[in-house]
């Protein structure tokens, strides 16, 4: 299931290199849909995509298209951690 996110760009993250198979790159796009209370949302540019951000500058104004990606770590002690990203399947700047 996919959702949009509109609003500026904040902050644009570099590549990083987590294994042989996997880069990602972070954007932060604040929203404004209440003013009074924005949000600072982090968005998953992953892999071939991460060049997505290449365009792109602090203060754009953007739409970014994600999908929710959520999976389970267990610690070596037995905890199981949950963790949650937004991973970005097109972004482009509005007007």
């Amino acid at each position: 299931m996919g959702y949009d996110i509109k609003g500026i760009v904040i902050k644009i993250g570099d590549v990083q290199r987590v294994s042989d198979k996997l880069t990602k790159r972070e954007v932060i796009i604040e929203t404004a849909e209440n003013p009074k209370y924005p949000q600072l949302i982090p968005v998953e540019l992953v892999n071939d995509r991460t060049t997505m951000a290449d365009g792109l500058s602090v203060g754009d104004s953007v739409r970014a298209e994600v999908d929710v990606r959520g999976r389970a770590w267990t610690k070596p002690g037995g905890e199981t951690k949950y963790f949650l990203s937004l991973h970005v399947w097109k972004i482009e700047r509005t007007s």
